[in-house]
């Protein structure tokens, strides 16, 4: 727990535990820990598998992940992500090199052929969702770059 007050509880989630579970049986998750820690969690969102999670952080990802604490934080916080207030930025280490700063705006849509993956697509789909990626290298080197990536959208696996 970094932070938390009565509305709010933000926690250091670290790679390789997921936020949510996909199923009942799965417990090994960051929405168990709050379940145990800060039951309200549970009536915030109306959710039983989302316990208040406002946004999401891929399994592989570590980062800072905020819940709600009670319905009205829930629906302000959905509010604030969704109308782009919130400020989402990363650090990512990139096969090969990139020299300079960047934007993404590529159109992304559920892959049809494996549905936990997104692929790039024309702006004019039908199933299109707009993505804005901007990125900045940090350290460029020949066989890696670390880049400071912020997504101004909230795309699934956008920064994959």
């Amino acid at each position: 727990v970094l932070y938390q007050d009565s509305s709010v509880v933000a926690l250091d989630k670290p790679a390789g535990i997921a936020a949510l579970a996909l199923s009942p049986n799965d417990t090994a998750t960051v929405a168990n820990f709050l379940i145990a820690r800060f039951p309200e969690t549970l009536a915030a969102s109306g959710r039983a598998l989302e316990p208040g999670i406002v946004h999401r952080l891929d399994t592989d990802t570590s980062g800072v992940l905020l819940a709600a604490r009670d319905a009205d934080s829930y629906r302000a916080l959905r509010a604030d992500f969704r109308q782009g207030r919130v400020d989402k930025e990363y650090l990512a280490v990139v096969d090969g090199r990139v020299d300079a700063a960047g934007v993404l705006r590529t159109p992304l849509r559920g892959d049809p052929r494996d549905r936990r993956r997104v692929v790039p697509c024309e702006a004019g789909a039908s199933d299109a969702r707009p993505a804005s990626t901007e990125y900045r290298p940090i350290v460029s080197r020949r066989e890696f770059s670390v880049l400071v990536v912020r997504i101004h959208t909230g795309v699934r696996h956008q920064i994959r």
